[in-house]
This record gives structure tokens, C-alpha cells and sequence, in this order.
């Protein structure tokens, strides 16, 4: 029962203003759990900040209901706007694309014991349920410095919002509500597939979005279930990257017949594009790192509308915000403190020797899917260059900027780590590049689609036939005036 309380939570709370972004009831649903999680977030913080010696008491239930009800009248609010909707899901693609997807998210039965889980992001939630004082005075106690109290709250936040209409902090409600937030990511990265070309068969293009979605458990498998965050924000923003530098419905490419009015669902595509970012960049530090890459090439790309380019730096600002709120009650980072910083800024070039043992294990990891990627790419450049600009989906180059600043950010990351390089490796290397594996797969499938796709422009005449036929003529008096 305490299970099926909490999975109404994550859909009812989130469900109106997920319907506010995508104007479609199902495709609400899928995002609903997400939505919640940013909201439990949004009261997680207000409660740190605004807690205050009167209010210390207040447990963390109260700050939700708050965020909550704003959350509802917002979505009044933006519901009265007109908007084209996004893309429905119909019975269809739920069975082919989500059915094979719940069978290994099976593997949440497994006992609640992963080590990341138990250690840092339950442990997190435990001291958001406990109220204000007992979650400020947790962020700043050097005790917990192991568990990272500086990362972002989105999985404990939710686990707690979980927990306030449960009876008890169970583990098992925090496994099932963990994985059915990841679940929710990989569902909409797979739907960001599924619609890349409209013009492909239904079936085929169900299959190829299923494929991406079975290809978040391609690496690191083993933490989709067990309560690990890695693949939840990888997944989520692989659908962004998806939305913003693969398709065309928030900036169409240049040359591409129609121009803007060959786009549908523009608004609501990168409404989804930033909620999706919200949710990397308040999950994890490598999920804001990632995000703050988005924004820059997402800039880069839109310079000439910088208005729609200003919507992907509200999630940046949103994961910034809470690292200024964590640091001012104490939480610390282990990578900003690291000597290995202070050597390189010395001008001891030491550190950069951990770049080769980085790259070696990142290229053991990802190396067949980013290969793999790359050859397609070229040969998609070379023979369906043409047909791919001519379907509308953007130049290739741009999920290839991501991927390429990313994999900089990670070799980076363990360059200057204060941890010998072989542990650090060993425990995490696998969980970090899932990001780099997803967004493969998502240029792989878009050059899959655009193979099988019809030709354009036979689309086009066979569109344009009809009308032609069913213009009225005109008759000799009309001539006449």
C-alpha cells in the first residue's frame, strides 16, 4: 500500500503542470513523475532558506503542500495560453515502445542494499524528512562530508515527498520511487525519438525509440533499479539534446522549405527541452556540468533568437541556486577542495598524467557505441546529408559538441579528483558516461529514421496533389471581374 500511495504522489502532484507543458494527457502522465521531483526540490529549498528559529518545526509535508498548490495555480495560469500540443502517445506506442521497458525495471524487487543509494541519496532524503533544522545542520556537519552534501536534492527531495504520505522512511519506497523517476526520464527520451520524423511508418519508428530506450541500461545496468541517479539525469537530458540540437521543432534548420512555419509544437517542445534540463541539473553535479554544456551550444546554435535561448539557462540557474544554498549552511565539495587544483595553478603539470588512464577507461566504456556513431555519422553525411536537412532534423554536429565537451568535462573531473585515479575509476567511470552512450544512440537512431523515411519530396507532391484537386475553378464570369 505504501508503494501505491507513492506512486499516486509522483503522478497526481506534477500531473497539472506537466499537462501545462505538454498539452497532452498521456504524455503528462510519463512526465508527471519528473514534475513532482522538481516541486519536491522547489520545497526542499524553500525549506533550507526559509525555515528560520519560528519555523524550524515545520515538517517537510507543509513546504510541499505550499509548492505544490503554486505549482496547480501556474498551470491554471498557463493552460489558458494557446498552444499547439506536443505529439500524443497512442495505445501503440505504449505497448511497443514502454511494455519490453518494464521488464528490467523488474529488478527493483532486489534487495534495497546499493552503496551510492543507501550512503548518499537515501541518506540525503532522510535528513529533508527530518525538517529544517535537522536538514541545514546535516548539509554543514563534517561528519557527512562522504556522503557529498553539496549535491542537488532532486531524487532525496522526492523520496522524501514520497515519504510524507507513507508510513515510515522504508527503503523499498525510496528503491521503487527512485527507479519510477528514471523510468520517467528513459520513457521521455525514447518519446523524443519516436517523433523525430513524423513521415516515418509508426511501427519502425516505435522500434528504433524503443532501442534508445533500452540503451540506458547499456551501461552500468545495474544502477537503473537499485537507487543510483546517474542514469535518471543522463537519460533526461539526452532527451533535451534530442529536442534542442537533433530535431527541428524548436529551431528549424536553415534551408529547410517553410522555414519557421515548417514547425510544430515549438513552445511545448522546449518547454519539455527545459524541464528535462531542470531535472539533470538538480540531480547531480556531472547532470549541471552537463546542462551549463547544453546552454553554451544551445546559445551558439540560436544566436539569432536569443530569446529562446534564454529558457535553457533557467535550469543552469536553477542548479547554481542551490549550490550557493548548499555552501551557505556548510556543505563542501571534494573536487573544489582538491590539491590537484592548487598544483595544476602552480603551474605543476603532474596531474595531467591521470588524463591517459581517464581516457583509456571512458573509451573501454563507450568506445563500440561512440565508434559506431561516428562511422554512421559520416556515411550519413555523405550519401542522406541532403535527405536529412530535407526531413528537417538538424546538422549532426551539434550532439557531437556536446558529446565532445562532456567527455573534456569527465577527463577533467578526474584529473584534479583528490582520489587515486584507479579507485575513482574503478567505482565510477561506468556511471558517468552514460550520458556519451545515450547520446550516441540518439544520433544513431535519427540517421536510422531518416534512412527509412520517404522521400521528401515525393511526401510533399502527394500532399500537394489533393489540394490541387479539390481547388474550386473558377468560372467564366469570375474571369470576367
Amino acid at each position: 500500500m505504501a508503494i501505491i500511495l507513492a506512486l499516486v504522489l509522483l503522478v497526481v502532484a506534477g500531473l497539472p503542470l506537466a499537462f501545462a507543458v505538454t498539452r497532452d494527457i498521456v504524455v503528462a502522465v510519463v512526465l508527471a513523475p519528473m514534475v513532482t521531483g522538481l516541486q519536491c526540490t522547489a520545497a526542499a529549498a524553500a525549506m533550507a532558506v526559509m525555515g528560520g528559529p519560528d519555523l524550524d518545526g515545520a515538517p517537510f509535508a507543509l513546504w510541499l503542500s505550499i509548492v505544490t498548490a503554486a505549482s496547480w495555480g501556474l498551470a491554471a495560469l498557463l493552460v489558458r495560453r494557446p498552444r499547439r500540443p506536443l505529439p500524443s502517445l497512442g495505445v501503440a506506442d505504449l505497448v511497443v515502445m514502454y511494455g519490453p521497458l518494464l521488464l528490467p525495471a523488474l529488478l527493483v524487487r532486489r534487495p534495497p542494499v546499493a552503496w551510492d543509494a543507501r550512503s548518499i541519496w537515501w541518506f540525503h532524503a532522510a535528513w529533508i524528512d527530518a525538517g529544517a533544522a535537522a536538514f541545514r545542520d546535516a548539509l554543514g556537519n563534517p561528519v557527512f562530508a562522504y556522503s557529498h552534501p553539496d549535491y542537488p536534492v532532486f531524487a532525496p527531495a522526492t523520496i522524501a515527498g514520497a515519504w510524507t504520505v507513507t508510513s515510515g522512511s522504508g527503503l523499498w519506497v525510496a528503491q521503487v520511487v527512485s527507479s519510477i523517476l528514471t523510468l520517467s526520464a528513459a520513457a521521455l527520451f525514447a518519446y523524443t525519438v519516436r517523433h523525430l520524423v513524423p513521415s516515418v511508418s509508426s511501427m519502425v519508428a516505435r522500434f528504433v525509440a524503443l532501442g534508445a530506450g533500452l540503451s540506458v541500461w547499456a551501461v552500468a545496468g545495474y544502477g537503473v533499479t537499485a537507487g543510483y541517479v546517474d542514469h535518471l539525469w543522463a537519460a533526461a537530458l539526452a532527451g533535451a539534446v534530442v529536442l534542442l540540437f537533433i530535431g527541428g521543432r524548436v529551431i528549424a534548420p536553415r534551408g529547410v522549405a517553410g522555414g519557421e512555419q515548417a514547425q510544430t509544437g515549438t513552445a511545448s517542445s522546449l518547454a519539455l527541452a527545459t524541464v528535462l534540463l531542470a531535472v539533470a541539473a538538480l540531480t547531480k553535479n556531472e547532470g549541471l556540468v552537463a546542462a551549463v554544456i547544453v546552454a553554451v551550444v544551445f546559445t551558439v546554435r540560436s544566436r539569432h533568437r536569443l530569446r529562446r535561448a534564454l529558457w535553457v539557462w533557467i535550469p543552469v540557474a536553477a542548479g547554481l541556486a542551490w549550490s550557493v544554498v548548499a555552501r551557505a549552511f556548510g556543505a563542501t565539495s571534494d573536487l573544489s577542495s582538491s590539491p590537484r587544483i592548487t598544483q595544476l595553478l602552480e603551474g605543476d603539470l603532474e596531474p595531467l598524467g591521470r588524463a591517459g588512464p581517464t581516457l583509456s577507461k571512458l573509451v573501454g566504456q563507450t568506445g563500440w557505441f561512440v565508434g559506431a556513431a561516428v562511422v554512421i555519422s559520416l556515411i550519413g553525411v555523405l550519401a542522406l546529408g541532403q535527405r536529412r536537412r530535407a526531413l528537417g532534423l538538424a546538422p549532426v554536429r551539434w550532439p557531437w559538441a556536446v558529446v565532445a565537451a562532456y567527455v573534456v568535462a569527465i577527463v577533467a573531473t578526474y584529473v584534479v579528483s583528490p582520489y587515486a585515479i584507479e579507485w575513482h575509476l574503478a567505482t565510477s567511470i561506468d556511471r558517468v558516461s552514460v550520458l556519451v552512450v545515450l547520446t550516441a544512440t540518439a544520433i544513431v537512431s535519427s540517421w536510422v529514421l531518416v534512412a527509412v523515411a520517404p522521400d521528401p519530396d515525393r511526401t510533399a507532391d502527394a500532399t500537394a496533389r489533393p489540394r490541387a484537386a479539390t481547388r474550386p475553378r473558377r468560372s467564366p464570369v469570375d474571369a470576367l471581374r
